[in-house]
């Protein structure tokens, strides 16, 4: 409707001079300020035929009316310009009618139309479909629901939606394929999200249908078929049958493999660092060999990650694939353009409501002022995810006003590392002893660790405190110590021991740590 109110409107437009005042009228909930705003023809202004042109779309645009017009008047001191709208009909109420299986709050929850909202009828239509998916999730296949919109006085809508039949509830009992040769059917099953229904059925999602879930499976099948050189398999629309009871549910996918191809020739070009020969070296794929889609996604990642590390964040890697059908060959070339080379300009940590930041900086290996360095990211996210001391750690890279600098953000979410336990327990020879103890594995929020134990009894008492810092005034050193008494008494004599230790500990790299512990006792029989 807009479209040809476009072309209607521009012969009223033919006016020339300074717009005077602009007018919105037919408006009745939508304030005029919202419209006005996004209005870019603005008083005191020259008028502009081709701009009030560009605000009746921008008006239309913003899905509130269903029809939009501009008169034009000339004034002594200007022009006039007067938005004419008539707006959609407004959803008061929705009616939800036939279901018993299913309540009303669950088939709210997929309703794409709301209440006091503009009525969109791609929405209901969409809403209709979403209802019969959330049936056929609960198991109820067959479903039908109609819909309707009754409309009232100004303007006011109500949509109904009525479950004609519910459907009956019934199981996938079979996946069937036909047409595959090189993979059998169990194969392609262990693949799919989709599972037929078993022995295991009543406490897994074994035997439930969900198409949108269906549709990433047949993806799944493709993909294996492109990690074993079949690149022009096509997998068809999987087709879904029930039984008469509409209590069995069979799926039938038909495939059809093609041949396979072979890497036929791999190539670099664009914005080469080093020299081609180098960086073929590094890729996993080979020529001559079967074409893998992993490999090459593989080699996709190791080349982006070439340029990342030496301060190149937005480098853009394209694979383009070309196909020799004749000789059932691919071939590939990696485009290359490394863009501008980027430096570390501020490291902002949010999240950690306990943790110094100074915990969390000193596990990093990038510093602000550093050279961009993907691998070195990953390796800080993993460094700081490693204390224990937080459940999310996230490292989200954040362009600036300057091309060459790059924010770094750090989210983490602090976990628990305080405990509190107690126990009790009984044997022949202790009788009844009870514990408590407490610890804390981020004290201060300095990363210290920290505890202390004790056990009493009839005939036992013992206690151990011990205490560690794993990093010894921030560096790769950690430091630490315990100290236990244990007392027990037996039917002929009893144990006295007292000692502790010094525990003294170095990083080597960031996987491997080497600890040396000094152990002294002193007991007494």
């Amino acid at each position: 409707m807009s479209f040809f109110l476009l072309i209607s409107v521009c012969a009223v437009l033919a006016q020339e001079g300074i717009i005077k005042e602009i007018v919105v009228l037919g408006n009745e909930r939508v304030d005029q300020g919202t419209i006005l705003k996004e209005v870019q023809s603005k008083v005191g202004e020259t008028f502009s035929k081709e701009q009030v042109a560009k605000d009746i779309k921008t008006v239309y645009g913003l899905g509130f009316f269903q029809d939009v017009q501009v008169d034009v008047s000339q004034a002594k001191e200007g022009v006039i310009v007067t938005f004419i709208v008539i707006e959609k009909p407004f959803v008061t109420d929705i009616v939800i009618e036939g279901n018993v299986k299913l309540n009303q709050q669950d088939i709210e929850g997929v309703l794409e139309v709301k209440r006091d909202a503009v009525l969109d009828m791609a929405k209901v239509r969409s809403s209709v479909q979403g209802i019969k998916k959330l049936y056929a999730s609960k198991r109820y296949f067959g479903s039908e629901v109609e819909y309707r919109v009754e409309l009232g006085e100004k303007n006011r809508a109500t949509v109904y939606f009525t479950v004609v039949e519910e459907g009956v509830k019934g199981y996938l009992t079979k996946i069937a394929f036909i047409g595959n040769k090189v993979f059998g059917a169990r194969k392609l099953k262990s693949i799919m999200q989709t599972k037929e229904k078993g022995l295991t059925w009543w406490f897994t999602s074994a035997g439930n249908l969900e198409t949108d879930v269906l549709e990433v499976d047949v993806t799944r099948i493709k993909s294996l078929y492109y990690d074993y050189g079949y690149v022009v398999v096509k997998v068809s629309s999987p087709e879904i049958t029930l039984s008469k009871n509409k209590k069995s549910i069979q799926v039938t996918i038909k495939i059809n493999e093609g041949e396979q191809y072979k890497l036929g020739s791999l190539d670099v070009t664009g914005d080469i660092l080093t020299t081609r020969e180098d960086l073929l070296k590094g890729f996993k794929s080979k020529v001559n060999k079967v074409y893998r889609s992993s490999l090459i996604h593989k080699d996709l990642l190791w080349l982006t990650d070439q340029y990342a590390d030496k301060g190149y964040a937005y480098v853009d890697v394209s694979p383009l694939t070309t196909l020799d059908h004749e000789k059932k060959l691919v071939q590939v070339t990696f485009n290359i353009q490394k863009g501008v080379k980027t430096f570390i300009n501020r490291i902002e940590i949010a999240g950690n409501t306990k943790t110094r930041d100074k915990v969390i900086r000193r596990e990093l290996k990038i510093a602000e002022g550093d050279l961009y360095n993907a691998t070195f990211m990953r390796k800080s996210r993993e460094r700081v995810k490693r204390t224990g001391f937080f459940k999310e750690v996230d490292f989200a890279p954040s362009p600036t006003e300057k091309k060459e600098l790059i924010d770094l953000d750090v989210k983490v979410e602090e976990a628990s590392m305080g405990k509190l336990e107690f126990g009790a327990g009984y044997s022949n020879f202790r009788g009844i002893v009870g514990s408590v103890g407490l610890s804390h594995g981020n004290l201060f929020g300095r990363g210290y660790h920290a505890y202390a134990k004790v056990e009493l009894g009839e005939d036992v008492m013992n206690f151990k405190v011990g205490f560690n810092n794993p990093r010894f005034f921030d560096s790769p050193y950690s430091l630490g110590f315990d100290v236990f008494k244990q007392k027990d008494e037996y039917d002929d004599y009893k144990t006295d021991i007292i000692g502790g230790d010094f525990k003294i500990g170095r990083e080597l790299t960031d996987t491997i740590r080497a600890d040396l512990t000094y152990l002294f006792e002193k007991v007494r029989i």
